[in-house]
């Protein structure tokens, strides 16, 4: 070995010592002189990938990654690391030949397999992830969230009750992770173990009581179980939590104070047996109000009586000044579920 590649090595060994220490605006320092006195030194160019990656610089990553493999394409965490970055940029259908990659050259890599569960997860090919699950798991159990892994790809097949095991083992490794209790929350209430489900919930949010995922999720607990007044603050998170899209509306939203004159756009935000559902709270509302519902239902929602006027999406509309999606409608007034029934009439000659 040179005195030039002697000098670089130690250099490297400092700068992993220092990114290992969590000094990482110093190791990346290293990293980038050793490139600047070596440009083919494929290690520190790879470790600058990691860098970036943490920061959540996820482009210039795969950038790195590819140019440590450019230079030495026989190194297995070089291709689980661009694995690794092409997940976080929503790319998983490229992850998997990378994680191939990473197996071909290193067949036990088991960070590898457990990349490739990702990849098939995000791809919804739940058995191609759990059969990677457990292989990852094989070469070494003890790979951090690789129980919560199994029991996701477990429950995606139906596998409830094994589902709930790995789950349960995954919070006990991992108290305070937000996600296993999450996910075995969900589990036990498809299991019908509600109080279980809600207890895990509520644990969860003692760490992160303003978490809007796990808001949502208890919301859909309390439903469930028909405690809707306990169930509409969080239910109102549907949206931070990223279960139902926004639609960017530009006007301000209506919290279910007095209209005085302006008017007030509802549109529909989810499935058709969702708008048939919640329908019945719109007569209940007081003022100028203007229902946007799909072309299919207005016939039938028109038989409802006091039904607002309706629009039909991509309509042109009159000014409007205030907006409320359909299904918080409950939640800003606070009225009860109304009783009057049926609320909905099909037309006697199309029954």
């Amino acid at each position: 070995m040179s005195r030039l590649s002697k000098q670089l090595d130690a250099a490297f060994q400092q700068g992993q010592r220092l990114h290992n220490a969590g000094r990482l605006q110093e190791a990346g320092q290293i990293y980038r002189q050793i490139l600047a006195a070596d440009p083919k030194h494929a290690d520190s160019r790879h470790m600058l990938g990691v860098l970036a990656l943490q920061a959540g610089h996820t482009a210039a990553a795969l950038d790195l990654f590819d140019g440590a493999i450019a230079t030495r394409s026989s190194i297995s965490i070089y291709h689980t690391h661009r694995a690794h970055a092409l997940l976080a940029l929503g790319r998983p259908a490229e992850a998997i030949p990378a994680c191939r990659a990473a197996l071909r050259t290193k067949s036990n890599n088991a960070e590898a397999y457990q990349v490739l569960g990702h990849a098939h997860t995000d791809l919804r090919q739940a058995g191609d992830a759990l059969r990677a699950y457990r292989e990852a798991s094989r070469l070494n159990p003890d790979l951090p969230d690789l129980s919560n892994n199994l029991g996701t790809a477990l429950r995606n097949i139906g596998a409830l009750e094994e589902a709930a095991r790995h789950l349960q083992d995954a919070v006990r490794q991992a108290p305070d992770d937000m996600g296993a209790q999450l996910n075995l929350s969900s589990v036990m209430k498809e299991l019908g173990d509600t109080a279980t489900a809600e207890a895990l919930l509520h644990d969860a949010l003692r760490h992160a009581p303003s978490d809007p995922v796990l808001l949502y999720n208890l919301a859909l607990l309390l439903l469930l179980t028909g405690r809707d007044g306990e169930a509409w603050p969080g239910w109102e998170q549907r949206f931070a939590a990223r279960a139902v899209p926004d639609r960017g509306l530009p006007q301000p939203q209506w919290n279910g104070e007095p209209l005085n004159g302006r008017t007030l756009l509802v549109y529909a935000e989810q499935g058709l047996g969702d708008m048939l559902q919640f329908c019945r709270y719109l007569p209940m509302l007081q003022g100028d109000v203007l229902f946007e519902a799909p072309p299919r239902l207005r016939r039938l929602l028109s038989s409802a009586p006091g039904m607002p006027p309706m629009a039909v999406p991509g309509d042109a509309l009159p000014p409007i000044d205030l907006v409320c999606p359909l299904m918080s409608v409950p939640a800003r007034t606070g009225a009860a579920i109304p009783t009057a029934v049926p609320y909905l009439i099909a037309e006697p000659e199309r029954s």
